[in-house]
């Protein structure tokens, strides 16, 4: 064998790392393009979307520009369509049977916006608002008992959607368990029953609708039937231009991740673990294991900073004379030194209480919805959730006593100054 081809031990190392550098970097560049094909698929680009809709105003422009379209009955029309629409949509969404067998993998933590987009939320409460108003503006049309099951149907939605919206937007990253389902809730005959009645209800509301507009065929033109077509597919499109928004903070993660390999500041392993939290969230255990350890060592923080505070005011108190006339100018100077530190001190435990507060709050949410799948840590995270707000309990009467004490001496600091 020549000496040139047999490779030293180091060579060799060097040579692994390089490969597996290559690896991870193939790895990241094919989900990066996976995502990307994603969003750009054919016939659901960001400017096919955007030429869509456009089109479609176009064309309501032209029907309204022929004069033969009445508003009540767009909107009558427009009611029925979303009622079937939304029937057939929920109904083979949630009731027919999963046909293909999910990969196994353990649950996992991810943003509540990789779902979907707080733009395309807020456009789905715009929709869920607008047809529970127009349920009530068209309720003189029909017997009132029809209505009921459209205002309670979209009453319902509309507020599930706005607390969903708000979640999103004010405690993101909320993070939520993400999985394939096995079987949808098609095998809950309970939930079955309640949904048939749903269904049969507003589809009777759609029927008592379409008998309205049937005893005045004359007043129905076909424009009519074109408009309310025409803007049930531009409220079906318009939540489209949004949905590439939950996948930018992704594509934003793996581009860095990507960058970090490449230049040396992130190991192979490292960065395709990093990669996979990116893709498909944290693991239920160790966020929970992380958000437990990041409390418990705020809380212990905040509780030894309150403690020698505390012991350097309590020491300060012992020092000064009984009588306010022995107090002397020296004393006072560093008795307003130490209020003062003091104060600043208090003020960031408030800031420290709250975050603390937030922190447990986010902790709670998430070992409630991991209990079924992690019973281990979200019994551990419980229970430091109990102990983090009886010490902050505890803390707070210890606050409470030491000002009270610290009362007497304010005064007689204030009589020796006069």
């Amino acid at each position: 064998m020549n000496n040139n081809d047999a490779a030293t031990p180091a060579e060799s190392e060097v040579l692994n790392h390089t490969s597996n550098v290559e690896l991870a970097l193939n790895v990241i560049d094919f989900e990066i393009e996976r995502i990307e094909s994603e969003q750009s698929r054919p016939g659901w680009t960001l400017w096919a979307v955007y030429g869509t809709i456009a089109s479609l105003l176009w064309l309501l422009g032209n029907e309204y520009e022929k004069g033969h379209v009445d508003i009540f009955n767009v909107a009558q029309l427009l009611l029925v369509l979303w009622i079937v629409r939304d029937v057939v949509h929920y109904s083979t969404r949630q009731l027919v049977p999963v046909r293909h067998r999910p990969y196994p993998s353990p649950k996992r933590f991810v943003p509540a916006t990789a779902h979907f987009s707080p733009s395309e939320m807020f456009f789905y409460w715009i929709r869920f608002v607008a047809l529970f108003f127009l349920s009530l503006l068209l309720m003189s049309k029909i017997k009132w008992f029809f209505s009921v099951p459209l205002l309670l149907f979209y009453g319902l939605m509309s507020l599930f959607v706005a607390i969903s919206l708000m979640v999103a937007t004010y405690y993101d990253p909320l993070v939520i368990t993400k999985h394939v389902p096995q079987k949808r809730i098609a095998d809950n005959r309970k939930i079955v029953i309640t949904w048939c009645l749903i269904t049969i209800s507003i589809l009777i509301s759609a029927i008592a609708h379409l008998n309205y507009l049937s005893r005045y065929p004359d007043l129905v033109s076909l424009s009519d039937l074109r408009s309310a077509g025409l803007l049930l597919v531009l409220f079906t499109i318009l939540p489209k231009a949004f949905e590439s928004e939950k996948n930018k903070p992704i594509l934003g993660s793996l581009t860095e991740i990507r960058r970090d390999l490449a230049f040396g500041r992130l190991s192979p392993e490292s960065g395709l673990r990093n990669a996979d939290i990116a893709i498909r969230g944290l693991l239920i255990e160790e966020k929970l294991q992380e958000e437990l350890r990041a409390a418990l060592c705020l809380f212990e923080r905040f509780e030894v900073e309150y403690d020698r505070v505390s012991t350097e005011v309590k020491v300060f108190m012992k020092e000064l004379p009984t009588r306010a006339e022995e107090i002397t100018a020296e004393q006072r100077a560093k008795a307003r030194t130490v209020m003062l530190a003091a104060h600043k001190s208090f003020d960031s435990f408030l800031k420290q209480s709250d975050e603390i507060e937030k922190m447990t709050k986010s902790l709670r949410i998430h070992s409630t919805s991991a209990r079924e799948v992690a019973p281990k840590e979200a019994i551990a995270s419980s229970e430091a959730i109990s102990r983090i707000d009886a010490g902050l309990a505890d803390l707070g009467k210890k606050a409470e006593a030491l000002w009270k004490e610290l009362e007497p001496t304010l005064q007689k600091l204030g009589n020796a100054k006069q």
